[in-house]
């Protein structure tokens, strides 16, 4: 998928008609994303949330600046993102 945005500009699975701006970066490993960085934009689902922050936390500098959207579909119907995550 991350080879597909930046070599190709898209999405193929979710978004496969929108091609996605050069400033956008996507990338498998968790130092290279987020190694240096000012701002984390997260737009992952809530179920996973936890699971990936606790991953990639050694690689988010103290500072950086996180804004998270994150999805409400999960196993819990009637459960808000931070009850899931």
């Amino acid at each position: 998928m991350a080879d597909a945005i930046n070599t190709h500009r898209r999405n193929p699975g979710y978004f496969p008609d929108h091609e996605m701006p050069a400033t956008l970066t996507a990338a498998t490993d968790p130092a290279a994303m987020l190694g240096g960085r000012d701002f984390l934009m997260l737009s992952i689902p809530a179920q996973t949330l936890r699971t990936n922050l606790a991953a990639w936390a050694p690689h988010i500098g103290s500072d950086i600046v996180i804004a998270s959207r994150t999805s409400s579909a999960s196993s819990c119907s009637a459960c808000l993102a931070w009850h899931v995550a």
